[in-house]
């Protein structure tokens, strides 16, 4: 197979029925064409109860995107997209940073209902959100003139080395606000590890060896991520069942969101050792 190609099994296996056009059971490939130097990493979700041991079966999945756009010269594409198994929920979060504008867009993809958020970054330092829920549309203006980031686009320089610290507004698609966090990025034993705060509480951590990721956490809470292969990736969205565990409590531990601010939120990533390194194209 080419090397520059990557190939995504559809969600169309999955058991659960997603409102887009990946899922139905016409489509079961994608081919996906990466411009050279884009990186792919692949994640498994674990849900950690209160003895600190995970469940046999996964909560879902994380595949993270990083590389040139390769539509638009000079420009870098970050995408992520979470499955979680239990909920049927799938969300994709898709960076991308030109010269003179930097885009968001944000999908939240349920059985039955879904939600989509746009923000645009324009050359005179403003920020436009244009957000559809339910039909519904709403457009929210922002001032980008204090030291301002997108999520994945912070943790992106983070990884090729980039300088960070301080405070920093960071635009957060799940509440539709600038939200101010503390960031410090420092040496640690096995590479370097970024740390979102806000106030006391952690709000994400990241952990990098040269340019993998080798963990992270957004939040601390009861889910953890760990690197996997490809393969054992796409067997997982492939083999993808309902959790057994339908009690309250595990409810509760679920997520619902990316980047939701409640306790039960994606940001309670813990990231553990990471078996082998990412794929390059």
């Amino acid at each position: 197979m080419n090397p520059r190609r990557y190939v995504l099994l559809a969600l169309a296996t999955l058991p659960c029925t997603f409102q887009d056009s990946l899922s139905n059971g016409a489509v079961r490939e994608v081919l996906v064409a990466h411009p050279r130097g884009t990186t792919v990493e692949f994640f498994r979700l674990d849900l950690v109860g209160d003895s600190g041991a995970a469940a046999t079966t996964p909560a879902g999945t994380v595949r993270w995107v990083s590389g040139p756009d390769g539509t638009v010269p000079g420009a870098w594409r970050t995408e992520i997209e979470v499955s979680f198994f239990a909920e049927c929920t799938r969300v994709l979060l898709t960076e991308r940073v030109q010269p003179k504008e930097r885009e968001l867009v944000f999908r939240e993809l349920r059985a039955r209902s879904g939600r989509t958020l746009r923000f645009l970054w324009t050359p005179d330092q403003r920020g436009v959100s244009t957000e559809t829920t339910g039909g519904e549309l709403r457009r929210t203006e922002f001032d980008m003139r204090r030291s301002a980031a997108l999520p994945l686009s912070l943790v992106e320089v983070a990884r090729r080395g980039g300088a960070l610290g301080g405070s920093v507004h960071v635009f957060q698609p799940l509440t539709n606000e600038l939200e101010p966090l503390d960031v410090r990025l420092d040496a640690a034993e096995h590479g370097r590890v970024l740390e979102l705060r806000r106030g006391s509480l952690l709000a994400g951590s990241y952990r990098f060896d040269g340019d993998r990721l080798m963990g992270f956490r957004w939040q601390d809470g009861g889910l953890e991520a760990r690197p996997i292969e490809a393969k054992a990736y796409a067997a997982m969205l492939a083999n993808a069942r309902p959790s057994a565990d339908d009690s309250p409590a595990a409810r509760s531990r679920q997520p619902s969101s990316l980047t939701d601010s409640r306790p039960e939120s994606l940001r309670s990533f813990r990231g553990r050792t990471l078996t082998k390194g990412p794929e390059r194209f």
